[in-house]
């Protein structure tokens, strides 16, 4: 588990400091904690950044590096009247999407989720929150039944004290709503299709009664590495896969291929955004849903209408 690993990483590390100083009003949230009746610092604040991390050459720590990091904070704080070790580490991401792809690296909609800050969950003995370019990871040995619910009231009065953050992730929510299995979306910066070349992935699964797809949305960032790497692929398949016939009514640019782990699985193009389904099985539902799509990425200015 990405997160719990390099929690393991930076609680084995004193005193090492990045190149750049975070600023005071995000050190003043382990402060303004520690000033709160329920919360008492532990030790001093650990500051840590990405390239600390890889110069270990420690497996996972380059993660963070996937994902812009730019910092990782740490410290321990105990509740006194209850005796309880939280440890706590506050990621501070590049930006808001690569936030939220190093949150979802381990979440899974089977895990039970809370709602703080923009989404949190609780995997085996941490509770992990997305707020902004924060990520939150507070951890205890604790077992107890009621440890969950103080981690919980940890987690929101940490983000009370951060600096506000308004959610924007406009291409993560470009992604149709109908069908949508809830908390399976999910951001990876690189490699899709086993293609080295797709990158900034962002995708969502849905079931009908046929049964699982998934709907992706690849951000190319220019038109012209849209038209290479969608052509690219195609005669990368129609080579050494197979390309097939169905016909749909799209509007843009587009392709059907026998994906070797999806299956039937449609590809289509429109500015710098390659979009479409995998593992499709019903055409009207699949034309349905990738229109919605195609709607909402021109309502929110991400491609060109027409």
């Amino acid at each position: 588990m990405i997160l719990i690993l390099v929690m393991m990483i930076i609680s084995s590390l004193s005193n090492l400091l990045g190149e750049d100083k975070v600023k005071p009003d995000v050190i003043n949230v382990f402060n303004r904690l520690s000033e709160d009746r329920h919360w008492k610092m532990v030790g001093e604040i650990q500051e840590l950044s990405p390239k600390d991390l890889l110069d270990l050459n420690i497996v996972g720590s380059d993660y963070l590096f996937e994902y812009n990091a730019q910092k990782a904070l740490r410290c321990g704080f105990i509740i006194p009247e209850d005796s309880l070790l939280i440890k706590f580490t506050l990621f501070l991401m590049d930006n808001q999407i690569m936030a939220f792809g190093l949150y979802s690296a381990d979440k899974s909609p089977s895990l039970k989720f809370y709602d703080i800050g923009f989404e949190s969950y609780l995997k085996g003995s941490g509770l992990i929150s997305w707020y902004g370019n924060y990520i939150l990871q507070i951890e205890s040995a604790d077992t107890s039944e009621k440890f969950p619910s103080v981690m919980e009231n940890f987690a929101k009065d940490c983000i009370k004290y951060l600096p506000k953050q308004k959610q924007s992730t406009p291409i993560l929510h470009s992604l149709p709503s109908k069908n949508k299995v809830k908390y399976s979306d999910k951001f990876y910066k690189k490699r899709w299709l086993d293609q080295d070349y797709f990158q900034n992935i962002y995708y969502a699964d849905y079931y009908i009664k046929e049964g699982f797809s998934r709907i992706f949305i690849m951000d190319n960032l220019t038109t012209s590495a849209a038209d290479r790497n969608f052509w690219n692929y195609y005669n990368f398949i129609k080579n050494y896969g197979s390309i097939l016939s169905d016909s749909l009514n799209i509007e843009t640019d587009y392709f059907v291929i026998d994906e070797p782990l999806w299956g039937k699985t449609i590809l289509a193009k429109k500015n710098q955004i390659i979009y479409g389904i995998m593992d499709y099985k019903n055409i009207k539902w699949t034309e349905d849903r990738l229109h919605d799509l195609l709607e909402e990425l021109k309502k929110r200015k991400i491609v060109k209408q027409g």
